[in-house]
């Protein structure tokens, strides 16, 4: 019987993280871990659920050493250490690149021994069919990314196409409702593995499918390697890079998430929606923007992405700039990581550390604060409360970019080259900001910059950011284009 209790402990942590303890469940991991050091599961688990409670990036790297020789947990290390060059760098653009091709060739691809073949095409044509279907596959049909950039897009293309959601996590909420509002079919496809995935939509008599899940669902990854479906694109969800596959007809994105000159670095086909490649929709509970604020008062400036992108070198940075920042005696200045994982005193204590603060956070003309927000209303209240962003690299923000700029707070970004070095990049400029207004290595991230908060949206109404019909109308030209990709690197853009 002693063999199953390290089960016992993945299923008792997987437990608390969904009902919100991640701390406990990590402390119990550890446990677990400290008792059993030999099993394989209970590390990949602990090092997968630091990653979600803080990113201690150290202590990922240190487990997954100990995991090096051991044949089960190849493909997993190997993505640990991908995951943690693109949280902290460490690799260039082009050599990270040829990293995650090479991971992709190895793991997404079917293997030839494995003796599966995806059936014959039946000759079935979708002539008979009224209305094209289009299906679309996510573990993220919540109150998340997914919905807040997709779905006003994809109200709109349920006019023209059948969608045929597939669901990868049981969880749901408020949003799911409103994907199932224009789901003309819903699927539950949690327990499918990766050949059975592939059947499933291959026997759909899908026109073609959309993933939205990307690098947080491998076993999606390995089904459409397999080409089940005639038209595969990527967009949106675990897009953070390329998936080094090839088996998408084209990734969608913009002109400034994945410029022309960077195309080398994606092994699919670029797609460039004119407007952008994502749209906001904003929810019920947005709050007021803030007024007008004096420019002689002190700033409150923000860092509000998840913990997992607060990487070494940009800690480093912050220290060198509140040491620039004292040594020119500037204004009083409070600055506030905002989240929910901000409460913890392990993750107080390693920010505080690196940035220079000692044990009573008290840096002369600079105060430090962590604000643990509960809900994404809080969240959203307290962007409003900030004069800017500081911007997190090399890994940016994303829907929290969005969000900032709906509220009239602009950010201080450092823009890469894969694409999550340049989410919020790509939102600023599609909000009309210049670079000579965003940029961090121009304005710092102290200095009183050309703006603070006036009162008024980034996103006006007739923001590109906020124009659902244009977009809706870029994807259904691509949907319905006669010639699907086949080059790698090519950029074909919508007119």
């Amino acid at each position: 019987m002693a063999r199953f209790w390290p089960y016992t402990g993945l299923l008792l942590a997987r437990a608390l993280h969904r009902h919100a303890q991640g701390v406990t469940a990590t402390r119990i991991l550890a446990q677990w871990v400290s008792d059993y050091p030999h099993n394989v599961p209970l590390k990949l688990q602990l090092a997968h659920q630091v990653i979600r409670l803080g990113g201690d990036w150290r202590l990922v790297r240190r487990i997954a050493a100990s995991l090096k020789g051991w044949p089960s947990a190849e493909r997993d290390v190997h993505w640990l250490r991908l995951r943690n060059v693109l949280y902290e760098g460490g690799l260039s653009a082009d050599h990270l690149a040829e990293e995650i091709r090479h991971f992709s060739e190895r793991y997404l691809q079917p293997a030839s021994s494995n003796g599966y073949e995806l059936p014959a095409d039946s000759g079935t044509t979708l002539v008979s069919i009224q209305r094209q279907r289009i299906g679309l596959i996510s573990p993220l049909f919540v109150a998340g990314p997914v919905y807040f950039l997709c779905i006003g897009a994809l109200r709109e293309l349920a006019h023209a196409f059948d969608l045929i959601l597939y669901s990868r996590d049981p969880h749901q909420d408020w949003a799911t409702d409103c994907f199932r509002s224009i789901a003309a079919e819903w699927h539950d496809v949690v327990e499918l593995d990766d050949v059975q995935l592939a059947q499933t939509l291959r026997s759909a008599q899908l026109y073609a499918v959309i993933d939205l899940g990307g690098w947080m669902d491998q076993s999606v990854l390995r089904a459409l390697a397999r080409r089940p479906v005639s038209r595969q694109f990527k967009w949106v969800g675990g897009q953070g890079t390329t998936t080094g596959t090839h088996a998408f007809d084209g990734f969608i994105t913009d002109e400034h998430q994945s410029p022309a000159h960077l195309a080398h670095l994606y092994t699919e086909p670029l797609h460039y929606m004119p407007g952008g490649y994502v749209t906001y929709t904003h929810p019920d509970y947005m709050p007021e923007l803030r007024g007008m604020v004096s420019r002689s008062s002190s700033p409150v400036v923000g860092v509000m992405s998840h913990p997992v992108k607060v990487s070494a070198p940009f800690l480093a940075y912050l220290r060198q700039e509140i040491e620039r920042h004292q040594a020119q005696k500037g204004l009083p200045v409070t600055l506030r990581f905002i989240g929910a994982r901000y409460g913890q005193d392990a993750l107080k204590r390693r920010i505080a550390k690196a940035i220079g603060f000692d044990a009573q956070n008290d840096l002369a003309g600079v105060e430090l604060q962590f604000v643990a927000t509960r809900g994404h209303r809080e969240q959203l209240r307290a962007i409003v409360e900030l004069d800017w962003i500081i911007d997190t690299f090399p890994f940016t923000s994303g829907l929290t970019a969005l969000e900032a700029l709906a509220l009239g707070v602009p950010l201080r970004i450092h823009a890469g080259a894969h694409c999550s070095a340049r989410h919020a990049y790509s939102h600023s400029r599609y909000a009309g900001l210049t670079d000579e207004q965003i940029e961090l290595q121009r304005l710092g991230a102290f200095a009183p910059g050309p703006l603070r908060n006036q009162g008024v949206s980034l996103l006006p109404p007739d923001s590109p950011r906020r124009d659902h019909v244009r977009l809706a109308n870029s994807l259904v030209q691509l949907l319905h284009s006669s010639t699907p990709f086949a080059t790698t690197g090519h950029v074909k853009p919508v007119h």
